[in-house]
């Protein structure tokens, strides 16, 4: 009896323990899913812009595009859609819900990226310090939420990476679905090259740390393991060059000139250095140690941070999923103590029910409102609609000179571009002559106009072009509005009808 009593007894705690972990990552779902869907900055990058019409372009067409449909400059030259299933996925959530659709979307998305995190950190530390992790994580990344493919990099990269972890603990290599996982991410992201060479690490520690007897199973288990996810990493529309696209375009010259592949700066006090210090503060105050090759990802991690702003993100993630164990050791956590799972919180539905009706209810409510108040895209530096929407019919099938970053907005409104997002449509050449016009070069300007038969130019007002064209006696300012001049060439009769070129 009293037997009996005491186990009733620990199956109620290990429910409630069940009940208080599911409850705590609805919590995160609901709070990261909440935040992105009335996050309508996310929605004011430019880039946004033609990933949604390159989905709508493979919706209509029935295929993914080899070649450039978007620009005048470069149209019917070689592209490679690489991310081309996250710009579908893309298309059909603004086509069911418009802007609010999208951003539901990517909310959900982006909330599943954080309940991974905390499904493995919850593992190993319990609440609430299992959330100063996953609250670094989140303020070192949400500058970075943007409605764009990127963000199902995320979420693939947590699973890959809980996935790698998961099978390290177990003595094993990574389950089939991870293979799965890897098709998926090659065709929706770039950062799935990444994913393969994060196998190198895992798969050397795990030699290392084998008995010598089962170093040669074990190298063959993940050499095998590395060698399907590389053929898996192949089933893309573009085969091949789809696996050596992203190594191209990482080492392209235009980069230094794109801020997001800009390097760390430390010049103003930022929130990506405040996460680093406190880091460092705490690993040094609680001593917290990580096993060498571990230690060595993570330097090289912080590397590519430090030398490109956008893998922040890459090494925030990763690092709140590999210092959950270390911590916990640090902190004198056991891993039997930390390694808490969901099953009995499955077998017994009745208990959480409510639970999950409540946080689903608050969620959908979030999700209505989101629909029902229809977000929409403000104006900013990268999204001058209210410019695009003053562009006379006329002028719309015209040659345009643009900034990069209008770019996007023109495709997605019909305007073939002369540069947009897509560097690596456009090459370093072509690249950096736009710049050198973008920072005050015209007499590479005027043979430029020449060279494409230029009629208009929508530029930022602080652009050193608009002023310099606001002195030309054959441009008028038609335009203007605090993030966008446009100028429209002047001319009469004869020279209009023989130097303007209709883009077909």
């Amino acid at each position: 009896m009293g037997r009996d009593s005491g186990k009733t007894q620990r199956d109620a705690a290990s429910i409630d323990l069940a009940m208080r972990d599911l409850l705590h990552l609805f919590i995160v779902l609901l709070l990261v899913f909440a935040y992105f869907s009335i996050l309508t900055s996310a929605l004011g990058d430019g880039d946004t812009s033609w990933h949604l019409a390159a989905g709508k372009w493979i919706v209509e067409h029935g295929t993914v595009p080899t070649v450039d449909p978007f620009s005048y400059t470069f149209r019917g030259k070689l592209w490679t859609a690489h991310e081309w299933l996250s710009e579908v996925l893309m298309f059909a959530a603004y086509s069911a819900g418009g802007w609010a659709g999208l951003l539901l979307m990517f909310g959900l998305v982006t909330g599943a990226t954080f309940v991974t995190l905390a499904v493995y950190v919850r593992r190993w530390l319990a609440f609430p310090m299992a959330l100063v992790p996953i609250a670094f994580c989140f303020g070192g990344t949400v500058s970075y939420m943007l409605a764009r493919p990127h963000l199902f990099g995320w979420l693939l990269l947590a699973l890959w990476i809980t996935s790698l972890l998961r099978a390290r603990e177990a003595g094993r290599t990574p389950p089939v679905w991870t293979i799965l996982l890897m098709v998926c991410w090659a065709n929706m992201h770039g950062s799935f090259v990444l994913g393969l060479a994060l196998i190198g690490p895992f798969a050397l520690e795990a030699l290392i740390e084998a008995d010598k007897p089962k170093r040669g199973i074990t190298f063959v288990r993940w050499a095998g393991f590395g060698l399907v996810a590389l053929l898996a990493a192949l089933i893309t529309p573009q085969g091949i060059e789809g696996l050596t696209f992203p190594i191209y375009v990482s080492t392209m010259a235009a980069l230094k000139d794109i801020d997001e592949w800009k390097p760390t700066s430390f010049a103003t006090f930022g929130q990506f250095e405040l996460i680093l210090i406190s880091t460092i503060f705490i690993c040094l105050h609680k001593g917290i140690k990580m096993p060498i090759i571990r230690l060595l990802l993570m330097l090289a991690l912080l590397h590519m941070a430090f030398a490109h702003v956008r893998h922040q993100a890459v090494f925030l993630i990763i690092s709140c999923l590999l210092f959950a164990r270390p911590a916990a050791e640090a902190l004198g956590v056991s891993k039997r103590n930390g390694e808490r799972e969901l099953r009995l919180s499955v077998l017994r539905l009745r208990e959480i029910g409510p639970v999950i009706a409540v946080m689903t209810a608050l969620v959908g409510g979030v999700a209505l409102a989101s629909i029902t108040f229809g977000n929409q895209r403000p104006d900013n530096y990268r999204l001058p609609q209210n410019a695009i929407n003053h562009v006379p019919i006329r002028l719309r099938n015209l040659p345009v000179f643009n900034e990069y970053s209008f770019g996007g907005p023109l495709i997605f409104n019909g305007i073939p571009v002369f540069i947009d997002g897509r560097a690596d449509v456009y090459g370093d050449e072509f690249f950096a002559d736009y710049v050198k016009i973008a920072k005050g070069d015209f007499g590479k300007w005027e043979a430029i106009k020449e060279k494409w038969h230029i009629e208009w130019v929508i530029m930022p007002p602080d652009n050193l072009l608009v002023s310099y064209l606001d002195r030309q006696p054959d441009w008028v300012r038609t335009y203007t509005d605090k993030w966008a001049v446009i100028h429209v060439r002047k001319l009469d009769g004869a020279a209009s009808a023989s130097k303007k070129t209709k883009l077909n």
